[in-house]
C-alpha cells in the first residue's frame, strides 16, 4: 500500500512538474513615450538569443510575450517603432520576467527628471532612450542609455 502511494504520488509531482514546464511566459505590458508622453504607436520587438532572432509585433494595449530565459542568459533586444530602433544589448534573461515596462526617447530639454538624474548629464548628451522595467510587486527599475546622436540619427536603423 505505501508503494502505490508513493509511486501515485511521484506520478502526481511529476505531472505537475509537466505543467510548470509548459505554462506559458507571462504577459509583458508595454507602452511607449517619447519627450515624457504616452504614444500609441506600433511596436516590433526583435529579440536575439543565442544568435537566433524572435520577432514579436505589439499592438497599443496588447500584452506581448517573451520567451522564457535563464536568468544568468543573455540577450539583445531591439525595440523599432515606426520612426526610430533603440537596441538594448546585453540585458539579462531575468528583466524578461518583468511584468512590463515603459519605453521611451526622451531628446533635450528632458522631460523625466522624476526618474532619471537628468540634470548631470554632460551637455554633449543630446537624448536619452530607456525603459523602464516594471515588477510583478509594482516598483520600477530604470535602465537608459545617453547619446550623443541626435534623435534623427535613431531614424531608420536596421536591426538584424
Amino acid at each position: 500500500m505505501t508503494r502505490l502511494f508513493a509511486f501515485a504520488l511521484l506520478i502526481l509531482l511529476f505531472g505537475q512538474g509537466i505543467v510548470l514546464a509548459e505554462r506559458p511566459p507571462r504577459p509583458f505590458k508595454i507602452s511607449f513615450e517619447q519627450d515624457g508622453k504616452k504614444v500609441a504607436t506600433r511596436l516590433r520587438l526583435r529579440l536575439n538569443h543565442q544568435g537566433k532572432i524572435i520577432e514579436i509585433n505589439y499592438r497599443p494595449g496588447k500584452p506581448v510575450h517573451f520567451p522564457t530565459l535563464e536568468p544568468r542568459e543573455e540577450f539583445d533586444l531591439w525595440i523599432i517603432s515606426e520612426k526610430y530602433t533603440l537596441p538594448f544589448l546585453k540585458k539579462p534573461g531575468t528583466m524578461l520576467g518583468a511584468a512590463g515596462g515603459r519605453v521611451g526617447i526622451d531628446a533635450r530639454p528632458f522631460d523625466l527628471k522624476e526618474y532619471l538624474e537628468l540634470t548631470l548629464l554632460p551637455a554633449k548628451v543630446k537624448l536619452v532612450y530607456y525603459i523602464m522595467y516594471v515588477h510583478p510587486d509594482g516598483p520600477e527599475t530604470p535602465i537608459w542609455f545617453e547619446s550623443s546622436k541626435l534623435l534623427e540619427d535613431f531614424r531608420n536603423q536596421t536591426a538584424p
